[in-house]
């Protein structure tokens, strides 16, 4: 069974696909020049910070199924699908740095936004 394909049919014409972050330029790029970083900050007598190295690794297990997966079994529909696990990152994970926006736009939309005030435009500036 082929594994990018397996889905559960949510709304017509919607189907599952698995991302494939090992097909992306960025991940491509991480995984051939992230040891030559290492290397290269150990030469120079430089240590990666620790929290820097697992923000890599975390991003280069992110997503593969190889690294862990979750089965999603419906019963009423008897399909099911395997989902990546993914990093939970803060760092420059497209995948769960889009999560994570959207999960805070939700929140600011919902739960501090009044519901009575028109909002034409919402900015948020940084110093």
């Amino acid at each position: 069974m082929d594994q990018t394909a397996i889905g559960l049919e949510t709304s017509p014409g919607f189907k599952y696909h698995r991302r494939q972050p090992e097909e992306s330029i960025l991940y491509g790029v991480v995984q051939d020049f992230y040891p030559a970083f290492l290397s290269a900050a150990n030469q120079v007598g430089k240590t990666v910070p620790k929290f820097v190295r697992r923000e890599f690794e975390k991003y280069l297990a992110c997503g593969i199924l190889e690294n862990g997966f979750v089965r999603v079994y419906c019963h009423q529909c008897r399909h099911e699908k395997v989902v990546a696990f993914s990093c939970k990152c803060r760092g420059f994970c497209p995948s769960c740095t889009a999560r994570r926006m959207n999960d805070l736009a939700f929140h600011i939309v919902n739960k501090v936004l009044p519901e009575k005030v028109d909002v034409l435009q919402w900015v948020l500036s940084m110093p």
